[in-house]
């Protein structure tokens, strides 16, 4: 996580993919090569669920921790599927964190 998210206290967890997706699991990680300690998983694309932290207990990071995603597709189409918007022909593998306290929208790519 960027150094000025690192008080943050996360509240909730979810993924999203686009029909072919199989699996998204997401990791409370040190290291880019290693998929850390599971924090989350769902295998039903069309209907990710909400996890929820405990407000007296929420997910919080320290230096040199952040998260690590991977999700998992079946190409079922028998075309090069692209990371896009329609879930159609497109596929995504995204992690919606949310967290307190604000600091608003938030995309974060590394």
């Amino acid at each position: 996580l960027p150094a000025d998210m690192l008080g943050s206290k996360f509240f909730g967890l979810t993924g999203h993919q686009h029909r072919l997706g199989t699996k998204f699991v997401a990791g409370k990680s040190t290291d880019v090569a290693s998929p850390g300690t599971e924090i989350y998983m769902n295998t039903d694309w069309e209907h990710p669920p909400l996890k929820l932290y405990p407000d007296d207990a929420p997910l919080t990071f320290t230096a040199g921790e952040g998260f690590r995603w991977q999700c998992t597709y079946n190409n079922t189409t028998g075309n090069y599927i692209h990371f896009g918007q329609s879930a159609q022909t497109n596929e995504m593998c995204i992690l919606w964190a949310y967290y307190y306290p604000s600091q608003g929208f938030r995309v974060i790519f590394q």
